[in-house]
């Protein structure tokens, strides 16, 4: 069974980007573990639910342990869909309650909860009471930069059972923007010692992790954008880590291949319209970016993707 209990490189649950064919990518290039994008646990748990289950429990073993993250604000609802989460094979329950995208704030959910304690503590009491697989709770640090409730936030999750907290050091108001402060999750991790903790946010290459890792205090390290660009960094992470150096990794060429193939085998004939999102991101920064962009956006069908793949990363190796 899977516990939190030692230092795991996590990937973060990433909103129409973390599905079957990128998680094993980011598995296989030395993530510790791995997270579903967001669920909704009213889709999850009503009659109509079919095509959610079909979308969102779609794993391969390797994938494992994987998370299953949900997002709502009825503690009976939730705690129903953490038990569907539980029976469909998922290793552990993550609780979004960070997300700061207003269509989510509007139903109550995500970040909202930060502004209800209560409310927040009684669906991780019913969810923990409803399974028997170990929870998380991920949060972000207030509503705005002034606002310090953040530490009896992470306290009363604590109290009520959760395992693991995920902390994203920005306020709700903050978004993506301005840098993280992982002083809060040093913080929250003096607060909280017997909790696991781990720290989300600008975390890019291995000092970065280093630097987080002895700053905060924290257990464990969770990557989202930085994985988007180059899935390797978790390897990178972990060989610094040893203190080994130089290559040995697959071309980025070669992973982006890899990644369409099981992108293709997920999706089919809609692979190359999908796809182009994973394109912008591995693409980004690099000569000639723009070009390749504009030829894979019509290419018209998989061969043509992958010979455009190949020829454009070969050539920026």
């Amino acid at each position: 069974m899977f516990t939190f209990d030692r230092k795991l490189t996590f990937l973060a649950p990433l909103s129409g980007y973390s599905d079957s064919a990128f998680r094993g990518i980011c598995r296989k290039l030395g993530a510790d573990v791995v997270t579903t994008e967001m669920v909704n646990a009213i889709g999850l748990t009503s009659n109509g639910s079919s095509k959610t289950k079909k979308r969102y429990s779609h794993f391969h073993p390797g994938e494992k342990p994987i998370g299953i993250q949900l997002f709502g604000n009825d503690p009976g609802i939730m705690a129903d869909a953490a038990a569907i989460g539980q029976e469909l094979g998922f290793d552990f329950v993550d609780i979004n309650m960070g997300c700061p995208v207003k269509k989510v704030l509007k139903t109550g959910s995500g970040a909202t909860l930060l502004r209800n304690k209560k409310l927040a503590s009684s669906i991780v009491r019913r969810v923990k009471r409803n399974i028997t697989l170990p929870l998380s709770v991920k949060i972000r640090t207030g509503w705005d930069e002034k606002d310090r409730s953040y530490l009896h936030f992470a306290s009363a999750l604590a109290e009520n059972s959760a395992d693991a907290i995920v902390i994203h050091p920005r306020s709700v108001k903050q978004g993506m923007e301005g840098a993280a402060d992982h002083e809060k999750v040093a913080e929250i991790c003096n607060n909280l010692s017997a909790t696991y903790i781990i720290a989300n946010g600008d975390i890019e290459t291995f000092y970065d992790a280093k630097r987080v890792y002895t700053s905060s205090g924290c257990n464990g390290i969770m990557i989202g954008r930085e994985a988007l660009r180059n899935p390797s960094i978790f390897s990178l992470i972990k060989r610094y880590a040893n203190g080994e150096r130089g290559n040995g990794f697959p071309s980025l060429g070669d992973i982006v291949l890899e990644h369409f193939r099981g992108f293709h085998t997920l999706y089919g004939a809609k692979a190359t319209t999908f796809f182009q999102k994973h394109i912008s991101w591995y693409s980004r920064d690099l000569p000639n970016s723009s070009t390749f962009r504009e030829k894979v956006s019509k290419a018209a069908n998989p061969e043509v993707m992958k010979f455009e793949i190949e020829n454009f990363f070969k050539k920026n190796r």
